[in-house]
């Protein structure tokens, strides 16, 4: 009698913990991963959840989710113009999150879902296609932004978005980035400057007026809304420009592709972008010197604005002193 009543209770329990909401599973999974895994990764696993929970709603439990649930979700990305290696990125998160949680079936929810890595097209604009944007005949705040993004070494959307003005003293920008905790320092160039000031608010904290939120669950979830709009605008920007390809991480890969053919060396790139990728990028990005990295992005942004060729002839100078 007394085994019987135990077996009945242990399923109970089980029934109850396969109808938990799934939301605060997840969180606890990842709040125990965090320790022994990067920032970047346990920003990725939250950043999954939270694009899932969107998907789904936050009254989802661990039972409601099969197969079908995963199918649905990866057609609601591509819907909202996730690319399939982000998308691939989410799921495989999702799928690491249901494995720690121990739900049932997980291995089965992905069968039917892409998870893999896809070939990623040519990112880069040109030059021209640059200055075309800087010329466009509009008052356009997607427009300055992403120019001022490609200004800033090619800052990614998220720094920019969380960027306070406390982090801009005397001519330089001081930040970490949000995936890699990688500390990035940048002097102001005049059009940087100049879009700056043209953005200034005095009662927010932030240096431009993307998010409102300080309260940083709340502040990362109006983040991802503000993501898809602008990557949304910057389509409708391309078209008015007439370039056929432009989203938030164009502007990374232009960057780098324009100091690259202007002869910078990789690792003044690499530490630009504050890439932190293997132990050998970083021992050579502790050896270059941070003015070799303001000289290159000066040299950038002369290619876009000739008025700055005095800042690109110190850039050939201090290329020949190598």
């Amino acid at each position: 009698m007394m085994i019987t009543i135990r077996i009945l209770r242990n399923l109970k329990i089980e029934v109850n913990n396969k109808s938990k909401r799934l939301e605060p599973v997840l969180e606890n999974i990842i709040q125990s991963l965090e320790p022994s895994r990067s920032k970047s990764t346990v920003d990725n696993y939250r950043t999954a959840l939270r694009s899932f929970i969107s998907f789904a709603g936050r009254d989802i439990t661990t039972r409601r989710v099969d197969a079908r649930t995963m199918e649905a979700y990866q057609r609601w990305l591509q819907q909202r113009g996730v690319c399939p290696n982000t998308s691939s990125c989410y799921m495989r998160s999702l799928r690491k999150l249901f494995h720690e949680a121990d739900i049932q079936g997980c291995e089965s929810l992905f069968k039917n879902v892409f998870t893999g890595n896809a070939k990623t097209e040519k990112r880069a604009i040109s030059p021209q296609e640059i200055s075309s944007l800087r010329h466009l005949k509009i008052r356009s705040f997607v427009r300055d932004l992403f120019l001022f993004s490609f200004f800033a070494m090619g800052m990614p959307f998220i720094d920019l978005a969380f960027l306070r003005k406390s982090q801009a003293q005397n001519g330089y920008i001081t930040y970490c980035r949000h995936k890699t905790g990688q500390t990035i320092r940048l002097k102001i160039e005049p059009p940087m400057q100049e879009i700056i000031n043209m953005y200034a608010r005095e009662e927010s904290p932030y240096l431009f007026p993307i998010l409102t939120a300080t309260e940083p669950r709340a502040a990362m979830h109006e983040y991802e809304r503000q993501r898809h709009r602008y990557n949304r605008q910057l389509k409708h920007l391309a078209a008015k420009a007439g370039i056929p390809n432009l989203t938030s991480y164009v502007v990374r890969h232009t960057w780098a592709s324009i100091a690259r053919d202007l002869g910078a060396d990789i690792p003044v790139i690499q530490k630009a972008l504050g890439h932190q990728d293997i132990k050998t990028t970083q021992i050579y990005l502790s050896e270059v010197n941070d003015h070799r990295v303001y000289d290159t992005n000066a040299a950038v942004i002369a290619k876009i604005f000739p008025e700055m060729l005095e800042s690109y002839s110190n850039f050939v100078a201090t290329q020949q002193r190598k």
